[in-house]
Protein backbone atom coordinates (compact mmCIF):
# COMPACT_ATOMS: atom_id res chain seq x y z
CA UNK A 1 0.00 0.00 0.00
CA UNK A 2 2.89 2.34 0.73
CA UNK A 3 4.24 1.53 -2.73
CA UNK A 4 0.97 2.66 -4.30
CA UNK A 5 1.18 5.94 -2.41
CA UNK A 6 4.75 6.50 -3.54
CA UNK A 7 3.87 5.73 -7.17
CA UNK A 8 0.89 8.09 -7.01
CA UNK A 9 3.06 10.82 -5.52
CA UNK A 10 5.69 10.22 -8.19
CA UNK A 11 3.11 10.51 -10.98
CA UNK A 12 1.70 13.72 -9.49
CA UNK A 13 5.21 15.13 -9.07
CA UNK A 14 6.22 14.29 -12.66
CA UNK A 15 3.00 15.85 -13.96
CA UNK A 16 3.62 19.00 -11.91
CA UNK A 17 7.17 19.32 -13.22
CA UNK A 18 5.97 18.76 -16.81
CA UNK A 19 3.21 21.35 -16.36
CA UNK A 20 5.66 23.92 -14.96
CA UNK A 21 7.98 23.27 -17.91
CA UNK A 22 5.08 23.88 -20.34
CA UNK A 23 4.24 27.11 -18.53
CA UNK A 24 7.84 28.33 -18.85
CA UNK A 25 7.87 27.53 -22.57
CA UNK A 26 4.60 29.41 -22.99
CA UNK A 27 5.98 32.39 -21.06
CA UNK A 28 9.15 32.47 -23.18
CA UNK A 29 7.05 32.46 -26.36
CA UNK A 30 4.90 35.30 -25.03
CA UNK A 31 8.01 37.29 -24.09
CA UNK A 32 9.37 36.89 -27.61
CA UNK A 33 6.14 38.26 -29.08
CA UNK A 34 6.18 41.24 -26.73
CA UNK A 35 9.76 42.28 -27.60
CA UNK A 36 8.53 44.47 -30.45
CA UNK A 37 6.35 46.41 -28.04
CA UNK A 38 7.24 47.86 -24.69
CA UNK A 39 6.60 45.68 -21.64
CA UNK A 40 4.60 48.32 -19.83
CA UNK A 41 1.94 48.56 -22.52
CA UNK A 42 1.80 44.84 -23.32
CA UNK A 43 -0.93 43.84 -20.88
CA UNK A 44 -2.64 45.97 -18.29
CA UNK A 45 -2.51 44.51 -14.79
CA UNK A 46 -6.29 44.11 -14.58
CA UNK A 47 -6.51 41.92 -17.74
CA UNK A 48 -3.99 39.32 -16.59
CA UNK A 49 -5.46 35.96 -15.62
CA UNK A 50 -4.78 34.77 -12.09
CA UNK A 51 -2.44 31.76 -12.01
CA UNK A 52 -4.06 28.36 -11.75
CA UNK A 53 -3.62 27.07 -8.20
CA UNK A 54 -1.92 23.85 -9.30
CA UNK A 55 0.15 23.65 -6.16
CA UNK A 56 -2.98 23.79 -4.01
CA UNK A 57 -4.61 21.15 -6.20
CA UNK A 58 -1.60 18.83 -5.85
CA UNK A 59 -1.54 19.33 -2.08
CA UNK A 60 -5.28 18.60 -1.90
CA UNK A 61 -4.89 15.41 -3.97
CA UNK A 62 -1.97 14.16 -1.88
CA UNK A 63 -3.83 14.98 1.34
CA UNK A 64 -6.94 13.16 0.12
CA UNK A 65 -4.85 10.14 -0.89
CA UNK A 66 -3.12 10.05 2.49
CA UNK A 67 -6.41 10.36 4.38
CA UNK A 68 -8.05 7.66 2.26
CA UNK A 69 -5.13 5.26 2.67
CA UNK A 70 -4.94 5.99 6.40
CA UNK A 71 -8.66 5.32 6.76
CA UNK A 72 -8.33 2.07 4.87
CA UNK A 73 -5.33 1.02 6.97
CA UNK A 74 -7.28 1.65 10.18
CA UNK A 75 -10.30 -0.25 8.85
CA UNK A 76 -8.10 -3.17 7.73
CA UNK A 77 -6.29 -3.33 11.09
CA UNK A 78 -9.57 -3.30 13.03
CA UNK A 79 -11.03 -5.99 10.79
CA UNK A 80 -8.01 -8.26 11.19
CA UNK A 81 -8.13 -7.84 14.98
CA UNK A 82 -11.76 -8.91 15.26
CA UNK A 83 -12.03 -11.51 18.01
CA UNK A 84 -13.68 -14.76 16.91
CA UNK A 85 -14.80 -17.78 18.85
CA UNK A 86 -13.82 -20.93 16.95
CA UNK A 87 -15.39 -24.23 17.94
CA UNK A 88 -13.59 -27.29 16.63
CA UNK A 89 -15.99 -30.22 16.20
CA UNK A 90 -14.68 -33.75 15.76
CA UNK A 91 -17.52 -35.89 14.33
CA UNK A 92 -15.76 -39.19 15.14
CA UNK A 93 -15.59 -38.61 18.91
CA UNK A 94 -18.34 -35.96 19.01
CA UNK A 95 -16.05 -33.66 21.02
CA UNK A 96 -16.14 -29.86 20.89
CA UNK A 97 -13.29 -27.55 21.78
CA UNK A 98 -13.65 -23.76 21.81
CA UNK A 99 -10.83 -21.27 21.16
CA UNK A 100 -10.54 -17.47 20.97
CA UNK A 101 -8.83 -16.42 17.72
CA UNK A 102 -8.14 -13.16 15.91
CA UNK A 103 -9.51 -13.04 12.38
CA UNK A 104 -6.04 -12.54 10.89
CA UNK A 105 -4.84 -15.80 12.49
CA UNK A 106 -7.61 -17.98 11.05
CA UNK A 107 -6.56 -19.94 7.95
CA UNK A 108 -8.23 -22.67 5.94
CA UNK A 109 -6.73 -25.68 7.70
CA UNK A 110 -5.07 -24.17 10.79
CA UNK A 111 -5.32 -21.27 13.21
CA UNK A 112 -3.37 -19.66 16.03
CA UNK A 113 -5.13 -18.85 19.30
CA UNK A 114 -4.69 -15.63 21.26
CA UNK A 115 -2.36 -17.54 23.59
CA UNK A 116 -0.10 -18.52 20.69
CA UNK A 117 -1.21 -22.14 20.47
CA UNK A 118 -1.20 -23.39 16.86
CA UNK A 119 -4.03 -25.75 15.96
CA UNK A 120 -4.10 -27.82 12.77
CA UNK A 121 -7.45 -29.00 11.52
CA UNK A 122 -7.96 -32.51 10.17
CA UNK A 123 -10.02 -32.92 7.03
CA UNK A 124 -12.68 -34.79 9.02
CA UNK A 125 -13.05 -32.01 11.61
CA UNK A 126 -15.46 -29.12 11.29
CA UNK A 127 -15.13 -25.48 12.36
CA UNK A 128 -17.87 -23.28 13.74
CA UNK A 129 -16.86 -19.63 13.74
CA UNK A 130 -18.74 -16.76 15.33
CA UNK A 131 -17.85 -13.23 16.26
CA UNK A 132 -17.36 -12.43 19.94
CA UNK A 133 -19.44 -9.46 21.05
CA UNK A 134 -17.46 -6.62 22.63
CA UNK A 135 -19.91 -5.78 25.43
Amino acid sequence: MLGQLLITGLVIGVFYIWWRHQQRIKQVNEDRQVTSRSRASALPASSQKPPVPVKALVIALVTAALLASGGYAIYDWRDKHTLLEVTLVNPASDSRETYKVYKKDLDENRFTTRDGQQIRIASSERLEVRRVDDN
